[in-house]
């Protein structure tokens, strides 16, 4: 009788280690497939990204419009919700390249699920919309930032990290972020590169934008530009 017990023990070990066995490499399955969407959408938008940055052209413009989610039929979920960070990475040697980095984030679990870099030889400067205010800013004073609830983080005094957040809540009416505009401008013989975000879904928003880092433009020391010096932001995207 002991025997015939041990017996059904040691068949219910197995089958719950088969079951965990089974389970652990199905639930990888999906994490890879999941984070095969994403790097596929990732690298599109990157490619955008750098096909403006390597341009030679003393204006050049790409809009990067964020999915609102990934499709991932798995984990009987078919959405996964993600965020994204632009992260600016300078060269210490002018005469080496500075890097803009794209990585997105599972909502959920804050795991990376995909990450790319894109080189450039201009100055990068990232700006942070506050939708509460409706200021636009590229060297936020008093505070470092906080990136998942600022929005942004800052190094040396600008912006080094900025979050895009599809699944974001609406502030004051305006929807989460979800777009960027990118705008490379060559300037008295400077390449400059600029990461505007804003929301395809708020009426203008992106147009306004950059209107609003054309009055920056000509009130701070970047380039020190003259109201006719900001063309590039003028533009209708």
């Amino acid at each position: 009788m002991l025997a015939f017990i041990l017996s059904k023990m040691d068949l219910l070990i197995l089958v719950t280690a088969l079951f965990a066995i089974i389970a652990f490499f199905a639930f990888g399955r999906c994490d890879a497939a999941c984070n095969s969407q994403a790097r596929e959408s990732l690298n599109e938008l990157t490619e955008r990204a750098t096909s403006i940055l390597n341009s030679t052209a003393s204006c050049q413009e790409t809009v990067l419009t964020l999915p609102n989610y990934f499709p991932c039929n798995c984990s009987g979920d078919d959405r996964i919700f993600y965020r994204m960070v632009i992260s600016r990475l300078d060269s210490t040697d002018p005469d080496d390249p500075h890097t803009l980095v794209f990585t997105i984030f599972n909502r959920k679990t804050n795991k990376v699920m995909a990450s790319r870099s894109a080189q450039t030889n201009s100055e990068v400067l990232l700006y942070y919309w506050n939708r509460s205010s409706g200021a636009l800013e590229f060297n936020p004073t008093g505070a470092t930032g906080n990136l998942l609830n600022d929005g942004y983080e800052t190094a040396g005094g600008r912006i080094k990290n900025l979050l895009l957040d599809p699944q974001g809540k609406p502030v004051n009416g305006i929807d989460p972020v979800n777009e960027a505009v990118i705008i490379k401008e060559l300037f008295n013989n400077r390449e400059y590169v600029h990461v505007i975000p804003c929301a395809v879904t708020s009426s203008n928003s992106c147009i306004n934008n950059k209107q609003k880092v054309a009055q920056i433009l000509q009130s701070t020391d970047v380039g020190s530009r003259s109201a006719g010096s900001t063309r590039c932001f003028s533009t209708v995207s």
